[in-house]
């Protein structure tokens, strides 16, 4: 039994026990991260990373874990889980008011917050943990609660803070349970969205939203956009190479969306080069789709409001 006792992510403290073959799998308790798995060759993706990198990659992992889900890290997940994850410094005090917003049950409910807790804020580091809740404060957002003698730190959100965090639901879709989907509107392409993208997206625990298939009255493109800001992430399928899944795709990665890019084998070599360098979900057939599209979603978006592990390991086995 191989044994662990730093974490890859943040170097923490912790157990990590060797599993599987030969030991290519560890399964690592950390106080900050909180309970997932890793491959070997994730260790070895995630050692060159920047210490802001491994934040977006320790906060990804502590939300999973926060969603009742044990993840599995693999070096094919990391450019996702990085690109996918806050962008600037600004997004990652948002990312923490939300979180510190779900933990909160009554007004003015006091919460601690220990450098432990510091994934929350997609950070390894304490000084800038520390720097992000002083700056709610200082915004506004957090109301710093004195206790005596109390340690850790201790804030609650307040009432301009739960405001905040409401417009943030209404606009980036973070507690949507949406995946919008961009693709060629084809009846050649129907078996490749029921039985590939759509199962795939269902099978992670989310609704496929697809814009020619909802009832409005608004200009296309106006419905477009609103799609787009109301989903969670973005599901692109670059087959046959439409211009509107390009533009669809571009305008979410702008709106800070994670975009999961996916194409037919067979269509790989027209992908245009500006993009054809990304982790591209290839398949060769619906079914085949549908079951990467899911690991993908799972890795890199976290599981749905509707994802059942249970039912979900055991079509894998079948």
């Amino acid at each position: 039994m191989s044994i662990f006792d730093k974490c890859p992510i943040c170097s923490t403290d912790c157990k990590g026990t060797g599993i599987g073959p030969l030991n290519q799998i560890y399964h690592i308790e950390c106080p900050v991260c909180r309970a997932f798995r890793i491959t070997t060759d994730a260790i070895s993706g995630i050692s060159p990373c920047t210490e802001h990198e491994k934040g977006l990659i320790c906060g990804f992992v502590r939300g999973s874990h926060d969603r009742g889900l044990v993840v599995e890290l693999r070096k094919t997940h990391i450019e996702s889980i990085i690109s996918g994850g806050p962008s600037d410094m600004l997004q990652k005090l948002d990312r923490l008011l939300v979180s510190l917003a779900k933990l909160t049950e009554r007004l003015g409910q006091p919460l601690p917050l220990a450098p432990a807790e510091r994934g929350l804020g997609y950070t390894i580091n304490i000084y800038e943990f520390e720097s992000q809740i002083n700056n709610l404060i200082d915004l506004g957002y957090l109301n710093r609660e004195h206790r005596t003698g109390a340690d850790p730190t201790m804030v609650s959100v307040s009432v301009r803070g739960l405001d905040r965090v409401q417009k943030l639901r209404e606009t980036r879709g973070w507690e949507s349970n949406r995946a919008f989907v961009a693709m060629w509107f084809d009846g050649s392409m129907q078996h490749t969205y029921e039985r590939g993208l759509k199962a795939g997206i269902e099978a992670a625990g989310y609704e496929a939203m697809r814009i020619d298939q909802i009832e409005h009255n608004d200009l296309i493109d106006d419905r477009i956009v609103a799609g787009l800001r109301e989903c969670r992430f973005v599901v692109a399928d670059y087959t046959n190479h439409r211009n509107g899944v390009y533009y669809e795709a571009g305008f979410a990665h702008g709106m800070g969306k994670t975009v999961i890019m996916c194409c037919r084998e067979e269509d790989k070599t027209e992908i245009h080069f500006d993009i054809n360098h990304r982790n591209f979900v290839l398949y060769e057939s619906p079914e085949d789709l549908a079951q990467k599209l899911k690991v993908r979603i799972l890795a890199t978006v976290w599981a749905g409001d509707n994802y059942k592990p249970e039912q979900s390991r055991r079509s894998d086995s079948q």
